[in-house]
């Protein structure tokens, strides 16, 4: 019993240990805002502007030491966006890197430096 235990904390300390901390973190593209939330592993991302919007409901892994990737998901649909956020000497960054046309559209994507 007593190994089990120890060994259910160690994975949840290692699970925290790595998360991206829960917060609002957001920024600015090229003509478009984006919005990050986070809440242990879901993750929520939205972009927008006056000439579009778009955005999703997913998780967050990480994926490297300094590297997460949050894959968005749409109700009723098997499509999923994959966005890379970098933890860089400069702060986070945040990059398409599959699938993401249909969740931003042509105008906005998720690429941004994030406060």
């Amino acid at each position: 019993m007593r190994f089990l235990l120890f060994t259910a904390s160690c994975v949840l300390f290692a699970t925290a240990a790595f998360a991206l901390p829960n917060g609002e973190y957001s920024g600015e593209g090229d003509g478009f805002k984006v919005r990050l939330t986070v809440d242990g592993t879901d993750a929520t991302m939205s972009t927008y502007s006056t000439m579009c919007v778009g955005g999703g409901d997913g998780s967050i892994a990480k994926v490297a030491d300094t590297t997460w990737h949050v894959t968005l998901r749409m109700d009723g649909s098997p499509d999923t966006c994959t966005v890379q956020i970098d933890d860089t000497a400069d702060g986070l960054y945040s990059q398409e890197v599959r699938g993401c046309d249909s969740f931003a559209g042509a105008m906005c994507n998720f690429e941004a430096w994030l406060d």
